[in-house]
């Protein structure tokens, strides 16, 4: 049987607005998710490094495994309209936590006011950037910066941000989703 990963026990949702919603995936060793199906354009933010199985479930009900290993601070956008994928994480030996954000409804074509950082992804949903060192930003989108080491917040905490906040930080490892 398969259930909306809304229901999924380890898809836990710590934020959620009209726009997006992001949910913490925490797993020890060895425990597995339930069958679910995601139903809108996600983000996997991997905070941890991450290997798993993921038992991809078919339509026509074959299923297919593939080892996962994905390292910490790696964005992997999954597009509903591409993957619509029924599947089952069975995590490995190590804990892992991982952020995934949904793109809810479409919200904006503002310009991008980040000119310093190179994009990682750009996509119709989301502008991905790392960003290192020394930064000062004015937020013209709504956007997420989430925290991969301790500095302002703890090792995957985020900040929600909205068009016209700014920031400074002297020394970040942090990643900055802008919400389209």
């Amino acid at each position: 049987m398969c259930i909306n990963v809304t229901e999924d026990p380890f898809h836990q949702e710590v934020y959620h607005n009209n726009n997006y919603r992001i949910y913490e995936v925490k797993m020890k060793p060895y425990e597995e998710t339930e069958v679910h199906q995601h139903f809108k354009n996600t983000l996997y933010i991997c905070i941890d490094d991450v290997k798993f199985i993921e038992q991809v479930h078919n339509e026509d009900g074959t299923t297919k495994e593939g080892l996962i290993d994905v390292p910490a601070t790696s964005v992997v956008p999954r597009p509903y309209e591409v993957t619509k994928t029924v599947h089952k994480g069975l995590n490995q030996e190590k804990e892992m936590f991982i952020l995934g954000v949904e793109s809810l409804e479409k919200y904006d074509d503002n310009d991008s006011s980040i000119k310093d950082f190179p994009v990682e992804i750009d996509n119709d949903y989301f502008n991905v950037y790392k960003l290192n060192g020394k930064v000062e930003l004015n937020i013209t989108k709504h956007s997420i910066l989430i925290f991969f080491e301790r500095s302002v917040k703890d090792k995957g905490e985020f900040i929600n941000l909205n068009p016209g906040d700014s920031f400074e930080l002297s020394n970040c490892n942090a990643l900055l989703i802008e919400v389209k």
